[in-house]
């Protein structure tokens, strides 16, 4: 009995173990990317998530806040960000960039905004500065509407407030979520109120309503131009050197990211329905992307996609 018993324990660690084992042979050959709850970011990612599905890789996509993608990177959890809004984003990833851990692969768009924004009517009534705030404080009722707890937008909000930047220190930020930010922001507009948020562009805010973006004299957001990077985590490229120089090349359009967006915030499909969609009528920009890689079979990148598509 005890023979027996031992052969069926035996079994059973072979079983684990090669259980295990094909886990590892899975994971070994999954690209998993990390991106936040931004409509720009989520369908971005989705479109990143596709093209390297169609080379012959699995893929992995893990929603969550700012710091815990980078987190997720230099601890080797995650594999690659595209959205990292720069220097916005500096004072969390400049310490994994200073690291090593997270390393800058290419700027993917270069045409951005990420400041406070008004309505058009604020604006022309006198409102086109961050300084101008104060003045109006009462109009705003002192508070400005931002997105989700941990936002680096978020934080420098916060930062004007307690260093009483622009004499804000008795304003308050009103932290939510993007989508019930612009709920607060649709709603004041169509009654003509006054409202203060954290505006960025692409985005489909820019295409629904007149808004307007605020001068920043202090510098508050920083003096360099914003930009958003794609980073990934160290060793990517060693260890998949073709999707690494994919995401090189992986450059988009403001114009790009705000039909995306529209297409997903607004005509409310699935991320994976416009990356799909848009993948395949938008094969010219795909080649550039994928030219000169080659997919998981070794086949030219540009000829496997359209036969994964079913094109």
């Amino acid at each position: 009995m005890k023979r027996v018993k031992s052969r069926w324990m035996a079994l059973l660690l072979f079983l684990v173990l090669l259980g295990t084992g094909a886990a590892n042979a899975v994971a070994a050959d999954t690209i998993r990317f990390g991106y936040v709850n931004w409509p720009g970011v989520t369908v971005k990612s989705h479109v990143a998530a596709r093209i390297v599905e169609a080379l012959g890789y699995e893929t992995e996509m893990r929603m969550l806040s700012v710091p815990v993608v980078f987190r997720g990177l230099a601890g080797n959890d995650l594999d690659l960000f595209v959205g990292a809004w720069l220097p916005t984003m500096k004072s969390i990833a400049e310490k994994y960039f200073n690291e090593g851990t997270v390393v800058p692969v290419a700027i993917n768009l270069d045409e951005t905004v990420y400041t406070l924004a008004v309505p058009a009517y604020a604006w022309e009534a006198g409102v086109k500065s961050h300084a101008d705030l104060k003045e109006h404080a009462d109009k705003f009722d002192r508070k400005i509407i931002g997105i989700e707890p941990g936002n680096d937008g978020n934080k420098i909000v916060l930062d004007m407030i307690e260093n009483d930047i622009y004499g804000l220190k008795d304003w308050e930020l009103i932290e939510s979520s993007s989508e019930a930010m612009m709920v607060t922001v649709g709603s004041a507009i169509k009654k003509k109120e006054w409202v203060v948020w954290l505006g960025w562009s692409p985005h489909w805010m820019n295409l629904a309503y007149d808004i307007r973006y605020l001068d920043d004299p202090e510098n508050a957001w920083g003096s360099e131009p914003e930009i958003v990077r794609t980073v990934a985590r160290a060793g990517l490229e060693k260890d998949f050197p073709e999707i690494y120089r994919l995401f090189t090349q992986f450059h988009v359009t403001p114009e790009m990211q705000n039909a995306w967006i529209d297409a997903y915030s607004r005509d409310k499909k699935k991320p994976e329905e416009v990356a799909e969609e848009w993948i395949r009528n938008n094969m010219g920009i795909v080649d550039q992307w994928v030219y000169g890689v080659r997919a998981a079979n070794g086949e030219r990148a540009r000829d496997v996609i359209p036969k994964a598509l079913g094109m």
